[in-house]
């Protein structure tokens, strides 16, 4: 019988710091906030990771921190 794993958590610190903007969270070195990818992605519902990195000029590895970030932080109200 197949074990299932639960999911462990994801460090993000590489990606993501908060000593900017009032201390919303962003991408590294980079003023590029996380709500900011997250919307266009929401608004723009057939754009790719590869779409994301060609406008904000970021990484896959960036892209996906960034809509990880937000998909583990958003109000769920």
């Amino acid at each position: 019988m197949a074990t299932i794993e639960t999911p462990t958590q994801v460090d993000l610190s590489p990606y993501i710091e908060h000593r900017l903007f009032g201390e919303r969270p962003h991408l590294r070195g980079r003023r590029l906030p996380v709500w900011v990818v997250a919307y266009t992605v929401r608004d723009n519902p057939g754009i790719t990771i590869a779409d994301l990195t060609d406008n904000f000029t970021i990484t896959d590895s960036e892209a996906l921190a960034l809509l990880l970030y937000y998909a583990n932080h958003q109000r769920r109200d």
